[in-house]
C-alpha cells in the first residue's frame, strides 16, 4: 500500500476514534484497523524478541515495542485518551486563539494517542514534542512521523528519560503520558508526572487529571472500597515534589484493619480520569482490571501497613499481620 493510501486510511480510523458519543457501530472496527494499518506499517514482529525487551530504569520499567504498540487494540483505552486529548486542545483554543503545545512522554512507537490529532486537526491549531526512551520505538516512530508527512505537527522530538528530561523553555499547554500499569506498579507514570509537574507547575494540564487507586475487599457478588491509597493528580504531584524537596518520605504509610471472610480477597482498584467525563472505569481498560493484593491472605482479621514506593520496581509494599484468624 502506497504511503498517501495508509494516510488516508489512518485519517478515516481517526475520525471514527474521535466520533461524539461513547461507544458507537464503527469503533471497534476503527481501532482494529488502527492496529492492523500501524502494525503493517512500521513491520512491527510479534516474533522478535527484541521487540518485547523492556528497558528497565531507576523508576520503572519502559516498555517494548511490541508491548506499547499492542496497547493500541484497547479499544476505549486508545478512544478516551485520544478524545480527552482532542477534547482539552479545542477548551484551550476556545479561551485563547493560538497553537497549543502537547509534550507526549512515552509515545511508544505509534505516538498513537496523538496520531488522531495530528490526522483531524491543523499545525497551526497543535505542536507536539515527543519524548521516548525506547531506541526501537524511536526509530519507528521517527519513520512514521516522516512516511505520513507529520512532521509539520512536530515541534520537538527526543530519545530521552522522561522521568528526568529537562525542559529547554515551559511554553507547555498539555502534559500527556501514559507510562502506566494496572494500579501503578511496574512503570513510571508518577515520576514522569512529577518531573514535569516540578517544571511547570499549574501552567499545565496533566492527562490524565487524576489516578485513583483503592484498597477494596472483593467477594463472590460485590466489591467493597475499603481505603483510597492515592488520588494522583496536579495538586497532588505538587506536595509529593514539596515533600522531595523538604527530604520527606513521598508516600505515608496508609495503616488500617480488615476482617476477610471465606472466600474473599483484597486487591487494588484503579480509576482514570483523563480529562472531564473521559474516565476509565473497572474493566473498561487492561489499566483498571482488579489487582491481587500480595501476599494472599486467608479468611481472618488483620493489621494492614501499604506504602507506595518509587523505585526501579515501583508499587505498594504491603505488611499485615494476622491478629485473629478466624477457624
Amino acid at each position: 500500500m502506497l504511503e498517501f493510501e495508509f494516510k488516508e486510511q489512518l485519517r478515516s480510523v481517526a475520525q471514527d476514534i474521535l466520533k461524539e458519543g461513547d461507544f458507537h457501530e464503527s469503533l471497534a472496527p476503527a481501532i482494529s484497523k488502527y492496529h492492523q494499518l500501524l502494525f503493517e506499517m512500521l513491520e512491527i514482529d510479534p516474533d522478535d524478541e527484541k521487540e518485547k525487551e523492556h528497558i528497565e530504569t531507576e523508576k520503572g520499567n519502559a516498555i517494548g515495542t511490541w508491548w506499547a504498540a499492542t496497547c493500541v487494540k484497547e479499544v476505549f483505552r486508545t478512544q478516551r485518551f485520544a478524545k480527552a486529548l482532542a477534547q482539552a486542545i479545542r477548551d484551550i483554543q476556545c479561551n485563547e486563539k493560538r497553537t497549543v503545545h502537547v509534550l507526549y512522554a512515552g509515545t511508544g512507537p505509534f505516538a498513537a494517542l496523538a496520531l488522531p490529532i495530528m490526522l483531524t486537526f491543523q499545525p497551526t491549531e497543535v505542536q507536539f514534542t515527543l519524548l521516548e526512551i525506547n531506541q526501537n520505538s524511536y526509530a519507528k516512530l521517527q519513520d512514521l512521523m516522516k512516511r505520513l508527512d507529520l512532521l509539520p505537527y512536530v515541534k520537538e522530538s527526543k530519545l530521552v528519560d522522561a522521568t528526568s528530561y529537562v525542559l529547554k523553555n515551559y511554553d507547555v499547554d498539555i502534559v500527556l503520558s501514559e507510562t502506566m500499569n494496572l494500579a501503578l506498579f511496574k512503570e513510571p507514570q508518577v515520576s514522569v508526572m512529577m518531573n514535569f509537574e516540578r517544571q511547570l507547575g499549574n501552567k499545565a494540564l496533566y492527562l490524565p487529571n487524576q489516578i485513583k487507586v483503592a484498597l477494596c475487599k472483593q467477594g463472590r457478588k460485590d466489591l467493597e472500597e475499603l481505603k483510597t491509597l492515592i488520588k494522583f493528580d496536579q495538586l497532588g504531584m505538587a506536595e509529593l515534589n514539596k515533600r522531595t524537596n523538604a527530604n520527606q518520605e513521598l508516600f505515608e504509610k496508609i495503616a488500617l484493619e480488615v476482617e476477610l471472610a471465606q472466600g474473599e480477597r483484597l486487591c487494588y482498584h484503579t480509576e482514570i480520569t483523563i480529562y472531564k467525563g473521559f474516565k476509565l472505569g473497572l474493566n473498561d481498560s487492561s489499566l483498571t482490571l482488579l489487582k491481587s493484593v500480595k501476599p494472599n491472605m486467608q479468611a481472618g482479621r488483620y493489621q494492614l501497613s501499604l506504602q507506595y514506593q518509587v523505585s526501579n520496581n515501583p508499587g505498594f509494599v504491603v505488611e499485615s499481620k494476622n491478629i485473629d484468624v478466624q477457624n
